[in-house]
């Protein structure tokens, strides 16, 4: 049984709609919300990177300056004892680094020097403070300067008891004999979030001279993840391994009063800050069971939790270096990326119905328009087929396919038309090129006699004008164009002593420049098509004469081939017009007059007749080159 090709169309069309709407609708619940949630991870990773990147860029610039300071101090660059000089270094550092609190140096003995901002005097001023012991008497010396380092206030603080001796900074720097980072807690003095760097300072005897520290504030960070745009209502905030908050939109909430020393402030831990979905996020990640794992790790974790009736997608990455054992948190309610897209796709339904409406009547119209010119195509398959290239068929049509298959046809027909003639063309060209290299060959040989390519032009053209006086057939006049050129190409073989001598040659070099023409034979042998036959017979007979005392044979009259004994007119013809080293050119008038004198003695008579005939043709080229 056969079916029609329109009704094929029709059940295909039916089935691939049908088929297609039970796969989308299938598949687009999983599928989408799971594209969807992957690209929220990498929303929210690259905005961990981002919030990771603004944190370390601050620390890194810390670890410098603290590098540095200790480096100008252990090499006596930056005297210990002049305090003169560095407060004024300490006071460009924070010029520099503005999320630098303060900068100080601490001796082993006690003493501290100090240089901070201080708001006490001027609204962005700065206050250097000073502890000495001299003498087992402590003094402290407090100067508070303007933005431009001049000085505003000086004065003695006989009240202050502070030892940088018993700082955690102090004692982990001399324990650990390197750079030490201390847990963020708010500073007393600007009672903002940060952190201290510190390392320790030593003589050239490795006996400790003291310990550098630097305050970082570090409440940039939560301005920074507060302007971070994550969905209409997503939060970032950064934890450190003990549960507080390192950076978190409301600065506020990260202080904390102890209950117990009430006029002491610390940072907020996560379940202390009244952030029910932050905390519900962080508890219900694996992270929250073992912050030891935090310290190093680049595994990040996606979480999605409901938080009364909203549900959320929280995402944490811990900080790649070991140094630092904080994650940043994210929390983002799904509605705020998946609300709009889950509204759309129950749009899309009702739109992928009405589509599959409209394309089951297209796919009929489409399936009139294809029955027509496939039958027409059918028949034009046939034509060729049976080598019919003549025939035409409208097999136009609106699809392109089929419109672009009928073209095809067309110039497939077309084509086979002109194979033969490009056969042709490609052969002559080909032909062209072989002849071409030919040529040069005979090129080279002339140019070592001091010949020229001209010469072998006119020795061509002159050759074709008496071929074509005596009756020659186009094959035939083509074949002594293309051979006369080599008549001298046995000349490669001569040795340049005796080819290119000026004067007269002796008997000796006469008989080896007579050779020219056996090893011409030689090189052009064996002749394996009529061309190389042709030049073949030139090369070697063309110095022979019509009365038989030429060489190398001494052959005479008609033994001579005919093409050898046009060539040997048109060689001593123009020898005679051409210039030499050892001999001037003679008129064109006494070249004419010499070869007809040599009319049945040198040159067969037949050729000098046509050569005479055709003489305005001679003088043609001779005048073209």
């Amino acid at each position: 049984m056969k079916f029609s090709i329109k009704w094929i169309l029709v059940f295909n069309f039916i089935c691939l709609i049908c088929g297609m709407q039970i796969i989308f609708h299938a598949a687009s619940h999983v599928l989408t919300e799971k594209v969807l949630v992957d690209h929220v991870r990498n929303i929210m990773t690259n905005i961990s990177k981002s919030a990771m990147e603004k944190s370390l860029g601050y620390f890194e610039i810390a670890r410098s300056s603290a590098a540095l300071t200790q480096r100008l101090l252990s090499s006596d660059i930056l005297r210990q004892t002049d305090w003169v000089h560095m407060e004024r270094y300490f006071y460009d550092q924070l010029r520099i680094h503005p999320q630098f609190a303060g900068i100080y140096f601490a001796k082993p003995n006690g003493d501290f020097f100090y240089v901070s901002h201080n708001s006490e005097q001027h609204p962005r001023g700065f206050r250097t403070k000073h502890i000495t012991h001299d003498n087992h008497e402590r003094n402290v010396l407090l100067v508070f300067r303007d933005p431009d380092f001049q000085e505003l206030q000086r004065r003695m603080d006989h009240e202050d008891a502070y030892d940088p001796r018993d700082r955690p900074w102090y004692r982990q720097a001399v324990d650990t004999r390197d750079l030490i980072w201390t847990d963020p807690y708010i500073f007393y003095t600007s009672q903002k979030p940060g952190i201290t760097s510190a390392i320790p300072v030593y003589g050239a005897g490795g006996d400790l001279d003291g310990v550098v520290g630097i305050d970082i504030e570090i409440d940039d960070l939560s301005a920074f993840l507060t302007g971070l745009e994550i969905g209409k209502h997503g939060r970032v905030f950064i934890l450190n391994q003990h549960g507080e908050i390192v950076a978190y939109h409301d600065i506020q909430k990260m202080k904390y009063v102890d209950p117990i020393q009430k006029d002491r402030l610390r940072l907020a831990k996560i379940n202390e800050i009244d952030d029910p979905i932050a905390l519900a996020a962080f508890q219900a990640s694996n992270l929250a069971a073992d912050p030891a794992s935090w310290r190093g790790s680049k595994t990040s974790e996606l979480v999605r939790i409901t938080v009364g009736k909203e549900a959320y997608i929280g995402a944490f990455n811990p900080f790649p270096q070991e140094k630092w054992p904080w994650i940043i948190g994210i929390t983002v309610p799904e509605n705020d990326y998946l609300g709009d897209i889950r509204g759309n796709i129950r749009r899309l339904y009702m739109v992928a119905f009405a589509v599959s409406v409209l394309a089951l009547l297209i796919g009929l119209y489409i399936a009139r328009l294809v029955v027509r010119p496939i039958t027409n195509l059918k028949k034009e398959v046939l034509a060729v087929k049976h080598q019919d290239f003549l025939r035409d068929f409208d097999t136009q049509s609106a699809i392109s396919e089929i419109d672009s298959l009928s073209r095809s046809f067309k110039d497939m027909r077309k084509a086979l038309q002109a194979s033969k003639e490009e056969n042709i063309r490609l052969q002559k060209e080909l032909k062209q090129s072989h002849l071409s290299t030919i040529y040069r060959l005979a090129a080279a040989s002339e140019f070592k006699d001091k010949d020229t390519a001209e010469h072998l032009q006119r020795i061509s053209a002159y050759a074709v004008v008496i071929a074509e006086q005596l009756g020659f057939s186009p094959e035939e006049i083509e074949l002594i164009k293309y051979a006369s050129p080599m008549h001298d190409v046995g000349k490669i073989g001569i040795p340049d002593m005796v080819i290119q001598k000026n004067g007269t040659l002796t008997h000796e070099e006469r008989q080896v420049i007579e050779q020219h023409t056996n090893i011409g034979g030689q090189i052009l042998a064996p002749a394996d098509n009529k061309l190389m036959d042709t030049a073949f017979q030139i090369a070697v007979h063309h110095h022979e004469k019509w009365d038989g005392s030429g060489y190398p044979n001494g052959a005479s009259g008609e033994d001579i081939p005919l093409m050898a004994r046009i060539v040997s007119l048109v060689d001593v013809f123009d020898a005679l017009l051409s210039k030499r080293s050892y001999k001037e050119g003679i008129s064109f008038e006494t070249a004419v007059a010499m070869i007809e004198e040599a009319r049945g003695t040198h040159f067969d008579p037949k050729c000098v007749d046509a050569f005479l005939w055709r003489l305005d043709d001679i003088r043609a080229i001779y005048r073209e080159y």
